[in-house]
């Protein structure tokens, strides 16, 4: 609209309507995202099945594409389709995501295996696929975690750590917003900026390991965040979640006879993650 392009509020949206805050409010933020962005946003997300706010698979997920098309997914190979700011700590930050869930994928076969061993009651096939899950979380680990705090020659770290909080955060934070159109006048929309933890990759682990969150309002948190992933993933996820039996029951019914064993179904089960990659 003519006004919010002219440094005005947005049709229908008054800067800071209601009681004074505190502290001197932002004058640069709304009081609610109007109808022409709120209402079309709710809809796509609502055909998507996901939140109608930035979340992580829009900045990480389908925000790359290769340099070279027949090349590796590295951080040298790829490119991010849209910033906020252009700035390398940006590039470095969210291009770390995306390598990380390239080199996942892995790990997301040794899952597939372990639950096609559960379901055909197989101890050998088990054992393959939970030493293959160990080999590629030890591969993400020992690729991944050096980029993150990787540092050019001469020019510090590569995604600094003040550069991130003061100007990049704030694009990535969640927000408080009354949504016009869409919610009640002044009752805001709670919704969470992208993280990490909103990837499905931990949370199937967990889910196949059988590990669960000791802290509650953490493990409230991290459920609600599978409401924002894609919903292939968030469905992998709750297939994981209902597997029967579980990864600790059958182990259970294996240690205690139930189930018996298949003769050379488990050869090289013992091999650890470096001989499982040819190191």
């Amino acid at each position: 609209g003519a006004g919010a392009g002219a440094g005005g509020p947005p049709p229908g949206c008054p800067m800071h309507a209601g009681p004074a805050p505190a502290t001197a409010p932002d004058p640069d933020r709304p009081a609610c995202l109007p109808a022409y962005i709120a209402v079309p946003w709710v809809e796509v997300a609502r055909r998507l099945g996901r939140r109608p706010g930035l979340d992580y698979a829009s900045c990480v997920l389908y925000n790359w594409d290769r340099i070279d098309r027949s090349g590796p997914i590295t951080m040298a190979n790829v490119r991010l389709l849209n910033r906020f700011t252009g700035l390398v700590d940006e590039e470095w930050f969210f291009k770390t995501h995306i390598v990380i869930e390239s080199e996942a994928t892995d790990v997301v076969q040794a899952l597939s295996r372990g639950l096609d061993a559960l379901e055909g009651q197989d101890p050998d096939s088990l054992l393959l696929a939970l030493r293959a899950l160990e080999g590629a979380l030890w591969r993400v680990a020992r690729v991944c975690l050096p980029i993150m705090f990787e540092r050019a020659e001469g020019q510090g770290a590569l995604c600094d750590y003040h550069m991130f909080y003061h100007r990049l955060r704030r694009y990535i934070s969640g927000w408080d917003l009354p949504y016009e159109g869409v919610t009640a006048p002044g009752e805001p929309l709670h919704l969470s900026g992208p993280s990490g933890a909103m990837s499905a990759l931990l949370p199937t682990v967990d889910a196949f390991l059988g590990i669960s969150m000791s802290n509650r309002r953490l493990g409230t948190l991290l459920a609600d965040f599978e409401a924002y992933m894609p919903v292939a993933h968030a469905a992998f996820i709750r297939r994981v979640r209902a597997k029967s039996p579980s990864l600790r029951a059958f182990v259970t019914q294996v240690a205690a006879g139930a189930v018996a064993d298949r003769p050379g179904a488990g050869a090289g089960a013992g091999a650890g993650p470096e001989q499982q990659k040819g190191n």
